[in-house]
């Protein structure tokens, strides 16, 4: 991943966050995203555990579009997921 040798400690305490995140007894869904973008876009590509292949900006809609669709989704929950623009 790019992003650990351009912002080392970025990703460094993301790692260490979702850590705290998975040994706690919280109810979390955690979004990975590369560049937030204020495009007027909601739809949105996902994966669990690593950003969407070619997976690099995401609008601000997309990303809180997909966090709506999360706290429906029991399957999300106690899991970390990549959130990039879907492909066109």
């Amino acid at each position: 991943m790019l992003l650990r040798f351009v912002v080392p400690h970025v990703v460094r305490n993301a790692s260490r966050m979702e850590d705290i995140l998975k040994n706690s007894t919280l109810d979390w869904t955690s979004a990975r995203v590369g560049f937030l973008n204020d495009a007027s876009v909601a739809t949105y590509r996902a994966q669990k555990d690593a950003l969407p292949e070619n997976g690099t900006a995401v609008s601000r809609l997309a990303l809180a579009q997909f966090l709506t669709d999360a706290i429906s989704a029991p399957e999300t929950h106690g899991a970390a997921y990549g959130v990039s623009q879907k492909s066109t």
